[in-house]
């Protein structure tokens, strides 16, 4: 499951991803599971989601392939280390009115992952896998998009490699 900051609660639903208000083009009309991040509502978490939304939109605009060839965001190897931003919607509730986001489901966090192996240390291989696809995506986040990330450390990271680990050998440079 994907961890948030203390300013949201993350949800797991399946969902026929149609009843979202569709407004990215990578949306899906089949059921699905999605994670849906539900920001609380207090004016400062609203303004933080929203800015959110901005660069995760810049990521989806950045893989939106043009209508001739191929350009280097979309055949970049970082890419599929990024996460799916599908949607967002407001949802009015008792407590007020909430920046919902939608994204695809993920696996569990650094921190979950430290705490399988019992804090004693997570294999190497595993480490450098890690590494080379968190890596990966921040230069595609950064030569691609123009974004640069700042906030990643375990507790709030959530490597989207993590369920879809490749098993190719990693080459010394």
């Amino acid at each position: 499951m994907q961890s948030w900051s203390s300013y949201s609660v993350p949800s797991l639903f399946l969902t026929p991803f149609s009843s979202f208000p569709s407004r990215s083009p990578h949306s899906s009309r089949l059921n699905r599971h999605v994670a849906l991040k539900i920001v609380k509502s207090a004016p400062r978490y609203t303004e933080t989601a929203l800015d959110e939304i901005k660069l995760l939109q810049r990521l989806i605009t950045s893989a939106t392939p043009p209508a001739a060839s191929p350009s280097p965001s979309q055949t970049h190897p970082g890419r599929s280390h990024v996460i799916s931003f599908l949607d967002h919607f407001r949802h009015k509730g008792p407590h007020g009115t909430h920046v919902c986001m939608v994204f695809e489901v993920l696996g569990e966090n650094l921190l979950g992952l430290i705490k399988r192996h019992q804090r004693k240390g997570v294999p190497q291989h595993l480490v450098r896998q890690i590494a080379k696809q968190i890596l990966l995506g921040l230069d595609y986040m950064h030569r691609c998009c123009g974004v640069i990330h700042t906030g990643a450390h375990p507790p709030t990271s959530t490597p989207p490699f993590l369920p879809r680990l490749s098993s190719a050998p990693l080459r010394p440079s």
